[in-house]
């Protein structure tokens, strides 16, 4: 699963029309279907095994769900909230591991309201103060689509593509200066 079909949703709340995680997992069970059906049950273990699977957790809950649309305000304070968040990635990652994955990079949530400070422009960005989506400094998710003719025709120039999340070519950069950091780690 590529970072195009990874964005999470733990709450399985889905108005931004995210993947839920139990969706995610259910991907993940089929991938391990087709895979043993290539290799065989024993490489798939292996590979399971020897795969990095990186779980980034609880930002569109915390900043959509909870913040933009106040859905879940009405049940939990921020603080319960984060400890159900917390719950529901622990039981995906003891899935994951009860699927044979062993060496999985956990993250959180980065620290919102804080993003712009973590804003660069390295690897060929051009643009790193706003979004490709709209204005760029509001828009996200489901606020950012193809009717909306203020989006960018490239996003490759930009860090961002809505008001929060990263484009592809700025998660590529993320992922490999993770590797490159920690897979010794792994290892």
């Amino acid at each position: 699963m590529n970072g195009k079909h990874t964005k999470t949703n733990i709450t399985d709340i889905n108005e931004f029309k995210l993947i839920p995680l139990s969706e995610q997992l259910q991907d993940f069970k089929q991938y391990i279907g087709k895979l043993k059906g290539i290799v065989g049950e024993e490489r798939t273990n292996f590979i399971l095994a020897k795969s990095v699977v990186f779980v980034v957790a609880s930002s569109n809950d915390i900043a959509n769900t909870y913040f933009l649309t106040g859905i879940r305000k009405a049940e939990y304070d921020i603080s319960s909230y984060a400890d159900l968040l917390l719950n529901s990635a622990s039981n995906f990652i003891k899935e994951l591991y009860g699927l044979g994955a062993r060496r999985i990079g956990v993250f959180s949530a980065p620290p919102l309201g804080c993003v712009p400070s973590q804003r660069f422009l390295v690897g060929g960005f051009e643009i790193a103060n706003k979004g490709c989506c709209g204005t760029g400094t509001v828009e996200v998710a489901i606020l950012c689509n193809q009717l909306d003719h203020h989006t960018c025709t490239d996003d490759s120039k930009y860090v961002f593509f809505d008001s929060y999340h990263p484009t592809e070519n700025a998660y590529k950069i993320i992922v490999n200066q993770l590797i490159t950091k920690y897979i010794y780690n792994f290892v």
